[in-house]
């Protein structure tokens, strides 16, 4: 985790919503930093990160190629 910001909770009796809090912390048991679908490490070559790049981190899945990966969105080291 980068930057630890202190939650606020606010009640406003108008309002009906619920939020879960979590931590918000991408590391897994052991320090190893990973993206939003569990890898370590972004490459061209990986369908889940084709796809990740190509919608955004939207989805996981895919018909997507080599040339639809743009980058990491979650800045993970490319390998």
């Amino acid at each position: 985790m980068k930057e630890y910001n202190k939650p606020v909770v606010e009640v406003v009796d108008e309002k009906a919503e619920g939020v879960f809090a979590a931590s918000g912390d991408n590391e897994r048991e052991g320090g190893d930093v990973v993206c939003r679908y569990g890898r370590k490490q972004a490459s061209d070559g990986i369908d889940t990160c084709q796809a990740c790049s190509a919608t955004d981190g939207r989805e996981s899945t895919g018909a997507y190629y080599k040339k639809d990966y743009k980058g990491c969105p979650d800045g993970m080291p490319e390998k």
